[in-house]
């Protein structure tokens, strides 16, 4: 992102130093969850929501952290495979247009 130098010795320079200060701010904090998402990602942990099909979420402890992380169901496990070998055989699978 380019900055323009901004004449900020007018009536309304102490604004525009305050607005420009929370916006660079409101930018670093957007990096920095981002990067603090992207890193658990990483880790392997399921970050909201429901887990999908063939995963449980099991609770955890990392860095003494307590999260939940994903791990596949053995149950649903022959189902999930099942499933993909089905969708990849042409004749259990729609066709394509």
């Amino acid at each position: 992102m380019a900055y323009e130098r901004q004449n900020t010795s007018g009536h309304n320079g102490p604004r525009f130093r305050q607005v420009s200060f929370a916006q660079l701010e409101r930018e670093t904090i957007q990096k920095r969850v981002t990067d603090a998402y992207y890193s658990r990602c990483l880790k392997g942990f399921h970050m909201s929501g429901q887990a999908p099909y063939g995963y449980q979420l099991e609770p955890t402890v990392v860095e003494g952290i307590r999260t939940k992380k994903m791990v596949a169901d053995t149950v649903a496990a022959d189902h999930v495979r099942l499933m993909f070998e089905m969708y990849a055989e042409p004749e259990t699978s729609l066709p394509v247009p």
